[in-house]
This record gives C-alpha cells, sequence and structure tokens, in this order.
C-alpha cells in the first residue's frame, strides 16, 4: 500500500502493512539498497535479481529521487516483495544513499543500484555462510558489462587504498552502524564512497576479502571531464590525511595522463570530422 506522506514524499512497501525482517543467529538481516531516478529498463533488472537471491533475510529497500509515474508504477507493482520504498526529490545518489542507510534495519547493507545484478542467485548465500566475528566489510570481485563485452575486475588488498578504490562499491558489504556514523558526503560529486572507505581503513575498521565475484556493474560511459574530477577528489581526500612526495607525485602524473588522454582523443575527433 502505497502512502502519500507529504506533497513531496510518497512511500510504501511490506513495512506499512507491520511485515518486518527479523533478526536470526546464523542468517543476519542484509538490507539491500536501490537509488534509482527515471530508469524503468535498469530498475527492472536489479528488483529481479535481488528478489531471485536464495538468501531469505534480505530486506529491501528502493530509494527513488522522484521519478515520472513510469518508475513509480514499476516500483509500486512490486510492492508486495519490496520491504519499503519511498520517492522524493533528493540532492544527488549519496544523498539518495544517506535516505536508505536510515530507513535500513539489517545489520549489513549493500547499494545494489539500479542497472547492477548480483551475480547468481546465490551470491549473498554463499558470502554469509561464514564470515569472520570482527569482520566491519565484506568485499569481492566484480564483473563489469560494458556495451559489447563483460570484463572480470578482482579486488586488491587494502594496502594502497590511498590511490584507488581497491573494489566496486556494488561487491561490498558494509556493516549498518559504520555507515550511520559515517554518512556519506554531500561535498564530493563522484568519490563520497571512496572517501568513505578511505577513512574507514585509516580508522582501523577491519576488511575481509570473499573470494568470490559478487556483481555485475554496468559499465557506462564516463566522459574524460568526470574522470579527471574522480582524480581531483580522490587526491583531496586523501591530502587530508597523508601529505607525502610520494602521494602527490602519483596524483600529479595520473592528472597529466589522463589530460594528455583527453587531448589526443579530441585531436583524433577533429581528425576524423575533417576527414568525413
Amino acid at each position: 500500500m502505497s502512502i502519500q506522506v507529504s506533497d513531496r514524499r510518497i512511500e510504501g512497501g511490506l513495512r506499512s502493512g507491520g511485515t518486518m525482517k527479523r533478526w536470526e543467529p546464523e542468517k543476519p538481516v542484509v538490507s539491500v539498497i536501490t537509488v534509482v531516478l527515471d530508469n524503468p529498463e535498469a530498475l527492472t533488472r536489479t528488483i529481479e535479481s535481488v528478489l531471485a537471491q536464495t538468501y531469505h533475510n534480505i530486506e529491501y529497500i528502493i530509494i527513488d529521487g522522484g521519478s515520472d509515474e513510469k518508475t513509480l508504477d514499476l516500483i509500486k507493482k512490486q510492492e508486495d516483495k519490496v520491504d519499503y520504498w519511498m520517492s522524493e526529490k533528493d540532492r544527488g545518489i549519496y544523498d539518495a544513499m544517506n535516505k536508505g542507510v536510515e530507513r535500513a534495519t539489517g545489520c549489513w547493507v549493500i547499494f545494489m543500484n539500479a542497472g547492477d545484478t548480483f551475480y547468481e542467485s546465490d551470491t549473498v548465500e554463499k558470502v554469509f555462510q561464514k564470515i569472520p566475528e570482527h569482520a566491519d566489510f565484506l568485499y569481492g570481485d566484480t564483473v563489469c558489462r560494458y556495451c559489447d563485452r563483460d570484463q572480470y575486475f578482482k579486488a586488491y588488498g587494502m594496502e594502497n587504498i590511498w590511490k584507488s578504490m581497491m573494489f566496486f562499491h556494488q561487491s561490498c558489504f558494509t556493516r549498518k552502524d559504520i555507515l550511520t556514523g559515517h554518512k556519506f558526503s554531500l561535498s564530493y560529486e563522484t568519490c563520497s564512497d571512496f572517501e568513505l572507505i578511505f577513512h574507514s581503513y585509516i580508522d582501523g575498521r577491519r576488511f575481509h576479502y570473499v573470494d568470490q565475484i559478487i556483481s555485475i556493474y554496468e559499465k557506462d560511459g564516463i566522459s574524460e571531464k568526470k574522470r579527471l574530477k574522480m582524480i581531483l577528489e580522490r587526491w583531496k581526500i586523501v591530502r587530508k590525511i597523508n601529505r607525502s612526495f610520494q602521494m602527490d607525485r602519483f596524483y600529479l602524473s595520473l592528472l597529466v595522463k589522463r589530460t594528455l588522454q583527453r587531448i589526443m582523443r579530441k585531436d583524433i575527433d577533429l581528425e576524423c570530422k575533417s576527414g568525413s
């Protein structure tokens, strides 16, 4: 049943009827959060993947950023399977992810945004068969799906986190109390997830690598301008903690490399246009 909370927010799902997931000793509640905005086709794939999981103690939450009727109709059709959903305008993806965390009741949280899918139907079941008692993050490998191919990405060890994300957030389960205590910053356009992971590592949080593919991430085209933005934001985040010559040299070299690549691509595009 959908509820009109205000002129701006609509919410619904199983909770509106009093149905809640409950903690079990061997099956902790895992909150899967999906953020979406006007993308019903991608959302359909994600919903189907989450609902197909064999792990029975999943709490599914959808946070919509104020989509049109097509996306809302899709969400409403799944109300008897989705634990909680809401639709209202937000200040971007990280604001929406924070809203999802606020409404999650699970011990663990994973973000599977519109278009993302679990690798197999028993992925969550495998991850939670046996987990270290003191782990704060469980992370694994990812398949990136391009328009013409799939590419496997193995997660790396955390010792080089200052250089880049060592895994995709679609392949990481995080204890909810960490996400509650350190919300995604709205100061960054592209790297708030990196900022949270980086600071958690610096603070001594425990990361446990799960040797399996967890998610399939649909890789869309990222502009060179956005790539440069990501590098600058990561540099700013790391520099607040570690101002070293090695770190500055690494990021400066990376910026120069990406800038040259951008210039070369522009030159190639101009040559193609002039030759056409």
